[in-house]
């Protein structure tokens, strides 16, 4: 009977060693896929954020692009004189006096590097176009 009973013993350890390593082995599995999902939840929110960025910059800089390309004119409030100096990349003058004129409200989307921290003064640079 005690070789009986040690005989069960050894079979009652056995199963529990197979089953604490099914277990384990399970929780492995479970562990990577849910590492996988959040990496990949974590890839696409990213992923959706550039393309949230990228649509509103598209949709802030089309129309000042658009303009930019089509406007052949000075960009002086009322002037219609053909372009001739280029400020930036946004505003093209036919005069030095147009570009001093309109540099206040030209100042928000200049983006020459030299005017960026500058406030009310106006420094002419005269590029030519």
């Amino acid at each position: 009977m005690e070789f009986f009973v040690v005989q069960v013993h050894e079979q009652i350890e056995d199963d529990k060693k197979r089953d604490i390593q099914a277990i384990t082995d399970e929780a492995l599995v479970l562990a990577e896929a849910h590492r996988i999902g959040l990496h990949a939840e974590i890839l696409d929110s990213h992923n959706n954020r550039i393309q949230q960025l990228r649509d509103s910059m598209e949709e802030y800089y089309a129309p000042k692009l658009d303009e930019a390309k089509q406007e052949a004119y000075c960009s002086a409030n009322g002037c219609k004189n053909e372009r001739k100096i280029r400020c930036c990349f946004f505003a093209f003058y036919c005069s030095e006096a147009c570009q001093i004129g309109h540099w206040k409200s030209h100042l928000k989307e200049c983006n020459r590097e030299e005017f960026l921290d500058s406030s009310d003064t106006v420094t002419v640079s005269v590029v030519n176009a």
